[in-house]
């Protein structure tokens, strides 16, 4: 197998530069699942179900769910909740008359 014949050095440069290009396209980029294999890895449309045969989706979609959980927390924390039905912040001030 390909990743058995690499040298633990080499794995560690391939664990850094995949967790690296996943971090700058999933967390700073805020980017689709397209947007990160397209343009932050630069491969071709053959990639999107080598990232899905792989897990990558699944990593993807739970990143993003991560990071909008703990904005959903930290707008708590400050006292601004999303009300039901209705995806518009309220910042619990009043509107005049």
């Amino acid at each position: 197998m390909w990743w058995e014949s690499l040298s633990y050095e080499d794995k560690l440069k391939a664990f850094r530069c995949v967790c690296r290009r996943i971090y700058q396209g999933d967390v700073k980029e805020r980017g689709s699942y397209r947007h990160v294999l397209y343009e932050t890895f630069g491969f071709g449309m053959d990639a999107y179900m080598d990232g899905m045969d792989c897990g990558y989706m699944t990593i993807h979609n739970l990143i993003w769910q991560g990071i909008e959980k703990e904005q959903n927390q930290d707008l708590a924390d400050e006292g601004i909740g999303l009300t039901e039905g209705n995806d518009q912040a309220d910042d619990n001030s009043t509107d005049s008359l």
